[in-house]
């Protein structure tokens, strides 16, 4: 705002206002929540970003909830704004500062409310591309069970081997 950008707070847009102040995560959340909540991600990817998308950090649990809140920096709100505008990234910044989960982010979100979609992952070495993609299955198993379209856990046996692992 101090360098006279106009829209300085886009990131932090919420379309649907009954939806401020409400946990994501919480148990006691009505149908009718989970289905704004859902309709608000569809809409609005930083909404995602900010309230549901979660980082695994060492120790701690993968489960649905598991995890550490998304924090957004300079680098990652560069990273996932051309990713929205479908703009081509390279990001060169010191390790540790959020580059790969910045990109998981957006693998998250396209993965989970695009349908059709097309993700391809390159790294320097298969190892590390392998490990990427076993950090986004593990950032989609830590969403909230009503956000997994993979989860299959109320499927009669024979119907869980209908669903791909994608």
């Amino acid at each position: 705002q101090s360098m006279g950008i106009r829209n300085c707070y886009f990131m932090l847009r919420l379309d649907d206002k009954s939806l401020q102040g409400v946990n994501p995560y919480s148990n006691k959340l009505t149908d009718e929540q989970r289905v704004r909540i859902w309709r608000e991600c569809f809409n609005n990817r930083w909404y995602f970003y900010r309230e549901v998308f979660r980082v695994s950090e060492g120790g701690t649990g993968n489960g649905p909830g598991g995890g550490v809140p998304f924090i957004l920096n300079r680098l990652s709100c560069a990273v996932l704004w051309a990713c929205e505008h479908n703009l081509s990234t390279y990001s060169i910044a010191p390790r540790q500062t959020g580059k790969t989960w910045s990109y998981l982010a957006d693998c998250a979100w396209t993965f989970q409310f695009c349908q059709g979609a097309n993700i391809v992952h390159f790294n320097k070495s298969q190892a590390d591309g392998n490990m990427n993609l076993s950090r986004l299955k593990a950032a989609l198993g830590m969403l909230p069970i009503y956000l997994q379209h993979s989860a299959s856990d109320n499927l009669d046996p024979s119907d869980k081997r209908l669903i791909r692992n994608r």
